[in-house]
C-alpha cells in the first residue's frame, strides 16, 4: 500500500490555531490506516514546530487557500 501526503517534512503550511491563521513548518508526519465498512481509511497528521499535531485536511499551501475556506 502506498500512502501519499499533500505536504512533506520541512514544508511550510497554513492552518487555524486558537481562532487565528497561523503558519508553520512540518517536522513530523504520522499516518494511520483503519478498516471501516470494508474500506481502508487513511488518516494523516502533521506535527508543526512549536504548535503540535494538525490534521492534513486542515493544512493549506497558502494563506489565500485557507481564507477561501472560511
Amino acid at each position: 500500500m502506498n500512502i501519499t501526503t499533500k505536504f512533506g517534512i520541512s514544508d511550510k503550511v497554513f492552518f487555524m490555531h486558537a481562532n487565528k491563521v497561523c503558519e508553520g513548518r512540518i517536522d513530523l508526519i504520522k499516518t494511520e490506516s483503519r478498516i471501516a465498512s470494508a474500506k481502508t481509511v487513511n488518516f494523516i497528521t502533521y506535527h508543526i514546530e512549536n504548535i503540535g499535531w494538525v490534521k492534513e485536511k486542515d493544512c493549506y499551501a497558502t494563506k489565500e487557500d485557507l481564507l477561501a475556506t472560511l
